[in-house]
Parts: C-alpha cells; structure tokens; sequence
C-alpha cells in the first residue's frame, strides 16, 4: 500500500465555449434566389390550396425559405424551388393536423 494521498481540488474550474461561435455568429450564406423564389413559391401554394389571408400570413411569417435558402445556399434556382415547395407545404398540412385547422384535400 502507498503512503501518497490523492488531493482533491477545492475547486473546479469549468470553462464553456462560445455556443454561438459556428452557428450563424457570421452572416450565413443565402441562397442567391431566395427572394424571387420566396414569393413564387408562396403564391403557388395559395392558389394550389386555396389557402384564405390568415394562412398566406402564417406562410409568409414562418418564412422557410429562408431556412432552405441556409441549407441549401448553392443549390440551382429549380432544386431551391423544389426545397420551398415542400416546406412551405409541410409547414400548414403539419399545422393543420397539429391545431385541428380545416385545409383542403389535394386530390
């Protein structure tokens, strides 16, 4: 058996990173079409659904182009339209499901 104690420190030292150092501490790399294919993607899905002001308005707030335009900032205008097409269409069918909202079947 050993004579030498283990010491244990009376105190701990604990040094946390900046948690926002990779992620968007810099301005992120934006898809160059966002803006053109935001709207077109939005407007398309209105008309496609019938969709009324109130959820033209959530559509447009929730703005997920702009999350896929983060993702996705080298993708070709008709892939990034593509990206739009399916968020901004996942976004209400979800909600609807989730709040109990009426939307139109696609047929």
């Amino acid at each position: 058996m050993s004579n030498i104690k283990a010491v244990q420190p009376e105190q701990i030292t604990v040094l946390l990173p900046d948690m926002f150092q990779t992620f968007l501490k810099q301005a992120p790399e934006v898809n160059p079409h966002y803006e053109a294919v935001k709207v077109e993607s939005e407007e398309a899905l209105g008309r496609f659904c019938a969709f009324g002001p109130k959820m033209k308005k959530k559509i447009n707030k929730c703005d997920f182009s702009y999350f896929c335009a983060i993702a996705a900032p080298h993708a070709s205008r008709s892939r990034f339209r593509t990206l739009c097409d399916w968020g901004n269409w996942v976004f209400p069918y979800d909600d609807s499901k989730l709040n109990h909202l009426s939307m139109p079947a696609v047929t």
